[in-house]
């Protein structure tokens, strides 16, 4: 669902307000609450994806899940006194007269979260944190980040938004105006503008057409105009409170109200999920299994790290223990070092600098200072062997999966099988539509410049050693030509940045553009330039930018692909975005996790991800 969607859905929903709340069912992301006003209704909250009232739910025998059981407890029996969007984001806040709220979360992978009457949460459906936000029990809620609310936007604001754009005009409604992407297009064609002409160059007039047909649109949600339809197709095609221009001689089914438009078009979209359920329950089973092997392995991973940092710090003051240790046998109260912090007979415990780190430390009097550091070496050790021993685990569980053949929940489709000759190489496509293209090796980083560089592209290059070659094309993945934009070029930095060796040492770098007359396969006399190595010669215009990625899956000449590239960039093409950034879990473990995710190849995905370990985190 998308912002225009969910408008429409509350605007139908808040004829409920001022009835009783009933019973609340929970299976799994789905919450269904029960409400009383003139009949009983009840509302469906798919945690991530959908809201409406529905006529659809499954009866269970099980007993309620936690989360249903404290919704029962807090807001059982109270009076719904307003549902709401969070202005035009994809949030909705349903309040009741005990002060309580119920907080959906419609984007990403979603959250469903109960507050209490001072803002704070009192239990989320998941729990989840990122840089500037968390989501967890006790804590206050805070909103996401709140993007523009075109129903508050005035011409003026409008028309500032277009002059400082640097992107193309839908571009700049979807990410600036906040108007979603199928709406935006439409707007575009009733106003007979280009939707990859510049914004900034846009005249006054168009701009003021453009504004007039968004406000046209609008007025339709104010008024609660709605005309909701199903556009059908190869199954349940798209579900809308409006229909476009676009589905002007389609087939189209018409329903009452868009809750009921809704509620049957989500019934059509998770049949297969229904049908899959018995084998989806002993997936889960499995999957919790393989997740508590994967948290046991980041467990010893942080003690094996541990035990050699104390091995380190007793060798890095030698000096210092063995003082410790003589004074321990002899008479403890005699030592004058600020490092004792306990003594209990055989054991001292100290706290030893290292690294600018302050580490405890545990020492056997009955043994020497080598023999205590050793100690925590064999430990170390013996935590290596119980990751091996766990990793064999995990991979016992996935062979169990495989060999169950046991279908996977709410399954994505697969991405295209069809290939495009740049994915030979890592590649993106920049928010401005310019393709860019970067070498996995010596070989793949001569070949990008000497085969696919054309004069009107742009060479980059990070700023460190052990940095791809990278080749921003003017022109789109198909071939038609596009500018390449200032915006398309630190993107491209950024990209060559995070799949350099920057990936392993840095939070952020500098990358630099060059025109491809200023790169040469020519060495100063004397010199000799390996396979994959350019000279590059004249100014170098650098960008500094952060070592961080983002993947999403993304259209791409009517194939579904899975995109590894600058967050800037899969924010534009791609609805779920996840961000990579470096971290501690293993490459193949991500790759593993996001193919699963994404319906895409495992190897595939080994190759599009950055060198290292990885963090993935829900983008905001």
């Amino acid at each position: 669902m998308d912002s225009f969607d969910i408008r429409a859905a509350v605007a139908e929903l808040e004829a409920l307000e001022g009835g009783w709340t009933g019973k609340v069912y929970q299976d799994r992301d789905r919450i269904v609450m029960r409400i009383k006003k003139d009949g009983v209704h009840e509302v469906l909250i798919h945690s991530g994806r959908w809201l409406c009232l529905t006529e659809h739910r499954e009866s269970s025998e099980r007993h309620p899940p936690t989360f249903a059981m404290t919704l029962r407890k807090y807001v059982g029996n109270q009076r719904l006194t307003s549902i709401k969007q969070h202005g035009f984001d994809r949030v909705v806040v349903m309040r009741f007269s005990n002060n309580y709220s119920l907080v959906a979360e419609l984007f990403s992978e979603g959250n469903v979260l109960l507050l209490d009457e001072h803002g704070d949460i009192a239990l989320p459906l998941h729990e989840q944190s990122w840089s500037k936000r968390e989501l967890r029990p006790k804590r206050s809620y805070a909103f996401p980040p709140e993007r523009c609310d075109p129903f508050s936007l005035q011409l003026s604001g409008f028309r500032d938004i277009f002059n400082r754009s640097s992107s193309d005009v839908v571009r700049t409604m979807v990410l600036d105006v906040n108007v979603p992407g199928k709406w935006s297009e439409e707007l575009c064609r009733q106003a007979n503008v280009d939707k990859h002409t510049s914004a900034a160059g846009l005249d006054d007039d168009t701009v003021r057409c453009l504004y007039e047909r968004l406000e046209a649109l609008l007025d339709r949600f104010r008024e609660r105009r709605f005309d909701p339809v199903i556009l059908e197709g190869n199954g349940a095609a798209d579900v809308l409170p409006v229909p476009l221009s676009i589905h002007r001689d389609g087939q189209l089914h018409r329903y009452e109200t868009f809750n009921r438009a809704l509620d049957a078009f989500y019934q059509r979209i998770r049949e297969p999920e229904a049908e899959e359920r018995e084998s989806g329950i002993e997936r889960d089973r499995l999957r919790r299994r393989i997740e508590q092997q994967q948290n046991a392995i980041q467990s010893f991973k942080k003690q094996m790290a541990e035990a050699r940092q104390r091995g380190d710090a007793i060798y890095a003051n030698y000096q210092t223990c063995e003082a410790l240790l003589a004074a321990a046998k002899e008479d403890i109260d005699t030592y004058e070092g600020s490092e004792l912090r306990s003594f209990s007979y055989p054991s001292v415990t100290a706290v030893l600098p290292f690294k600018n780190e302050e580490v405890e430390v545990t020492l056997d009097i009955r043994k020497n200072v080598p023999r205590n550091a050793n100690a925590y070496y064999e430990r170390e050790k013996k935590v290596r062997e119980k990751i091996e021993g766990a990793r064999e685990a995990v991979e016992m569980t996935r062979r169990a999966i495989e060999q169950e053949e046991i279908a996977v929940e709410e399954t994505p489709e697969r991405t295209a099988r069809q290939t495009f000759w740049f994915e030979g190489y890592r590649w993106c496509v920049s928010s401005q539509g310019n393709l860019v293209i970067c070498g996995r090796d010596a070989a793949s980083n001569e070949d990008v410049v000497k085969k696919h560089m054309e004069s009107n592209d742009r060479y980059v290059h990070a700023d460190v050693h052990g940095a791809p070659s990278c080749v921003v094309k003017a022109q789109e993945p198909g071939g038609e030509k596009r500018a390449i934009a200032e915006q398309t070029l630190e993107e491209a930095c950024q990209f060559a940045l995070s799949h350099s060796s920057a990936w392993k040492q840095y939070a952020s770098g500098r990358a630099y553009w060059v025109t491809p007359g200023q790169v040469s396969k020519t060495p100063e006399s004397g010199e000799h330039l390996p396979t994959g190595a350019f000279v590059i010669r004249g100014n170098r215009r650098y960008v500094k930018c952060p070592v961080r990625l983002a993947v999403g899956v993304v259209s791409v000449m009517g194939a579904r692909k899975v995109m590894v590239g600058p967050p800037g960039a899969v924010r534009v093409h791609a609805d779920r975005v996840l961000v990579i950034e470096p971290g501690t879990t293993d490459k193949n473990q991500v790759a593993r996790d996001l193919a699963e995710r994404f319906g895409a190849d495992v190897e595939t995905l080994q190759q599009q991800l950055p060198p290292g370990d990885l963090r993935v985190r829900e983008e905001q």
